[in-house]
């Protein structure tokens, strides 16, 4: 799965994978089936790889706190969106690492919240950046 998804971002925006990615997770039903840790974990995952793809950094194998720190020194990212990164990512952690059990709203607004990042950081059309 991640050589189509690297053979994607050389033809696609990192944003459309992302989206796609997105949609495809929602079909999925993973929380109507109650695999809500799996769903966090695709969530979050697809977050991950849009700033990987979007922002050119690499970080297959970091923690989130190693992710985080990598953002901080590479300065790619703005920094009115580093906020909202490091929320969700940590809120995500809750949910895989810590047996966290999030309400269905909560659920809700973590796809909504990594929609709306995305949204907010995708490139537009000629390379100039929507932030």
């Amino acid at each position: 799965r991640r050589k189509v998804v690297d053979a994607l971002a050389v033809m696609l925006p990192a944003h459309d994978i992302a989206y796609k990615e997105l949609d495809e997770l929602a079909g999925e039903n993973l929380i109507e089936k109650g695999e809500i840790k799996i769903y966090y974990q695709r969530v979050s995952g697809i977050l991950r790889r849009y700033v990987e793809n979007r922002f050119g950094l690499r970080a297959p194998e970091q923690t989130t706190e190693e992710f985080l720190a990598g953002l901080d020194m590479d300065r790619a990212l703005p920094d009115s969106y580093r906020p909202l990164l490091r929320t969700f990512l940590r809120r995500c952690d809750l949910v895989k690492f810590a047996e966290f059990k999030p309400g269905k709203e909560e659920i809700r607004q973590t796809f909504e919240s990594c929609r709306d990042f995305i949204k907010g950081t995708e490139e537009k059309e000629g390379g100039a950046n929507a932030v």
